[in-house]
């Protein structure tokens, strides 16, 4: 049996990638690029960039609206549990207190949803991403993960023509350009 994250091995993608110095190199290459109508692939940064997302064209995450449905399915299925337990099924008189009580079940639901959402957003992040053990990355320039930034743009795509985008990225002070098989 396959699992998700080792399906159908894609072709690696050929990437023309761009080193720069600075952060605000990498956004204004980003957003440069995107105008001419290349395909940015990915960047890679040694730490988030603010903004880098609406440069780059990625759409919003999924990953808000699964911790909301598994956060009300916690809540909601801690709240009828121990309603069940303690008013239907097992239902004691403690003192004349009512067997039913929201604000004595509210700290238990409240952990189970928290509990819940985040497994399920970790679980949600590997899947959506084909994350899965052993899977190793290997960025284009080993120094993105200390001081340097790096940005991809799709070669197979229609609009993509080399002489441009080199010209282009040295534009937006690139310091290295070269073609990357993504898979080597």
């Amino acid at each position: 049996m396959k699992l998700p994250w080792q399906a159908s091995p894609r072709p690696a993608p050929r990437l023309f990638v761009a080193v720069f110095e600075h952060e605000h190199d990498l956004l204004a290459a980003a957003a440069a690029a995107r105008a001419d109508g290349y395909v940015v692939h990915d960047a890679w940064a040694p730490h988030a960039i603010h903004g880098l997302d609406n440069a780059m064209g990625i759409q919003p995450s999924r990953l808000p609206w699964i911790c909301f449905g598994a956060g009300a399915i916690g809540l909601l299925g801690a709240l009828f549990f121990e309603h069940w337990t303690s008013a239907v099924d097992w239902a004691i008189d403690v003192g004349g207190k009512p067997p039913s009580s929201l604000a004595a079940f509210l700290p238990v639901a409240i952990n189970v949803m928290i509990l819940i959402a985040a497994n399920a957003v970790v679980s949600g992040l590997f899947a959506l991403h084909r994350l899965g053990p052993g899977r190793q990355a290997r960025p284009p320039v080993a120094r993105v993960t200390d001081d340097r930034y790096a940005l991809a743009l799709d070669v197979a795509a229609p609009r993509f023509l080399p002489g441009q985008a080199r010209g282009l990225m040295r534009a937006c002070h690139a310091i290295d350009i070269f073609t990357w098989e993504a898979g080597s």
